[in-house]
C-alpha cells in the first residue's frame, strides 16, 4: 500500500509537472501571441492616424481648391464685365492674344538687346580706333613742331647766311 501511494503520489507530481509545464508553455505562447498582437495593433493604428492626416490634408486642399475656383471664376466674371466681353470664352480668346503680343514683344525685347549687345562693342571699337587716332594725331603734331622748330632753325641759319654773303659782296 505504501508503495502504491509513492507511485500514485509519483504520478500526481509528475502529472502536475507536466500540467504546470503545459500551463507556462501556453502561457509563454499567451504572451508573445499578445505582444505580436499589440505590435500589429499600435502599427495599425499608426497606419490609421497616417491615413486620417492624410484625409484631412486632402479635404483642406479641396476646400482651398473650391475656393480658388469660386475666386476665378468672380475674377473671370469681373475681366468679362470691364473688357464688355459677352462670355468666357470670348474672354479665353482675348488673353490669348495677350499671351501672343506678349510672346511677341519679348521676342522684340531680345532682339534690341541682341543689338544694344552689338552697338555697345561698336561703340568700344570706335573708342578704340579713336585713342588709337588721337595718338597718331599727336605724334603728327609732335612731328610737325619739331619741323616747323627745324624749318625756323634753318630760316633763322640761311637769313645769317645771306646777311653774310651780302655783307661780304
Amino acid at each position: 500500500r505504501a508503495a502504491l501511494m509513492k507511485q500514485v503520489n509519483s504520478m500526481v507530481r509528475g502529472y502536475g509537472e507536466r500540467a504546470e509545464s503545459c500551463r507556462l508553455e501556453q502561457s509563454m505562447g499567451h504572451s508573445v501571441v499578445m505582444s505580436t498582437i499589440q505590435s500589429e495593433k499600435r502599427d495599425a493604428e499608426r497606419l490609421l492616424m497616417m491615413e486620417k492626416a492624410k484625409t484631412t490634408n486632402l479635404e483642406t486642399s479641396l476646400c482651398r481648391a473650391t475656393s480658388d475656383n469660386k475666386s476665378l471664376a468672380e475674377i473671370v466674371d469681373g475681366a468679362c464685365k470691364k473688357l464688355c466681353v459677352s462670355d468666357r470664352e470670348e474672354l479665353v480668346d482675348i488673353i490669348g492674344d495677350v499671351l501672343i503680343d506678349r510672346s511677341d514683344v519679348r521676342i522684340l525685347v531680345r532682339t534690341l538687346e541682341a543689338d544694344i549687345a552689338i552697338l555697345r562693342s561698336n561703340n568700344a571699337n570706335l573708342e578704340h580706333e579713336n585713342d588709337d587716332l588721337t595718338a597718331q594725331t599727336e605724334e603728327k603734331e609732335k612731328r610737325v613742331k619739331e619741323l616747323e622748330f627745324n624749318l625756323e632753325r634753318d630760316r633763322h641759319a640761311l637769313r645769317i647766311q645771306t646777311e653774310e654773303f651780302s655783307y661780304l659782296k
